[in-house]
């Protein structure tokens, strides 16, 4: 079996090795602490909490990797693009898409994929497994993003917006389509006029803007101009110090409009209401359409 870091292969030979066995499901875990989150997947339980946005998690890793999604932090850099991420395994995967690896091989038609996630969808191409099934028609599916994008078929929502006609669409193959036939001269025309505005002088992307080349440009340098004055920490965009300073002042601008609960960053009020109120949502879109 083959892995894309060296940490997930040292966890999957605790498997074999580790002294700790799960009663449930007989996997074996290095450490006491390893095992207690493991029974976690079991029990369902999930004691740490986000600060920013309430979302909770089963182990104390998780969350100290979600909160960066709020910070805007960004520590782990491709070496070869210049391109960041918050977590070391958002930036394993894109690894590959420079070395082209794709390790994770399909046992019955040895097709090959980079991530062990795509090799666990598309075996469900074999097994005809379909367990995400739609509460309004009950149709079944054998990805949650499949399911997600047929709902709209029933709530009506269209969430990809052409910026040229403002049409709508409620998949992105449609939305696709549209431009292509619709708008191909408009839009190659744009990309033209756009590459070669503000272009950047060490990877070649275009920017319409020179803010945004400016700010592009940081993301090669490492600069951070815009700093706190409370903590000293430094920021590469003055949005994400404006985000940032809410922690310091506990400004929750953000308001769920169905339990009145508030947040410092929409993206907390969101993800609030996709655990908490995701039923209530879905029944309003249903009334809606009514």
């Amino acid at each position: 079996m083959h892995f894309s870091s060296q940490s997930a292969l040292c966890y999957h030979m605790n498997l074999h090795t580790g002294k700790y066995k799960c009663a449930e499901c007989g996997k074996y875990f290095g450490s006491k602490q390893n095992l207690a989150s493991h029974r976690r997947t079991h029990t369902g339980e999930k004691p740490f909490e986000c600060s920013v946005c309430g979302r909770r998690f089963a182990n104390s890793t998780s969350v100290a990797v979600h909160i960066k999604t709020h910070s805007g932090e960004k520590s782990y850099e491709c070496h070869l693009c210049g391109k960041a991420f918050s977590q070391c395994a958002n930036l394993n995967r894109h690894m590959i898409t420079h070395t082209g690896d794709k390790p994770y091989q399909c046992h019955i038609c040895n097709k090959e994929f980079g991530e062990s996630s795509k090799l666990k969808v598309h075996m469900k191409v074999h097994t005809g497994e379909k367990l995400h099934k739609c509460y309004v028609c009950d149709k079944a599916f054998g990805h949650p993003g499949d399911l997600k994008v047929h709902v709209r078929i029933h709530t009506g929502e269209k969430p990809y917006k052409c910026s040229l006609c403002d049409r709508s669409f409620g998949q992105s193959g449609s939305f696709n389509l549209h431009k292509r036939r619709v708008h191909s001269d408009t839009t190659s025309k744009l990309k033209q006029n756009e590459k070669f505005k503000f272009e950047c002088t060490i990877c070649g992307k275009g920017f319409m803007k020179s803010s945004d080349l400016i700010r592009h440009s940081r993301t090669h340098s490492g600069e951070k101009p815009y700093k706190c004055g409370m903590c000293q920490k430094a920021f590469s965009r003055s949005e994400r110090l404006s985000v940032h300073m809410r922690v310091h002042t506990g400004e929750k601008p953000y308001i769920c409009s169905l339990c009145h609960k508030s947040f410092s960053q929409s993206s907390g009020l969101q993800a609030h209401k996709n655990s908490v109120h995701t039923d209530t949502i879905d029944e309003l879109k249903t009334d809606e359409n009514v």
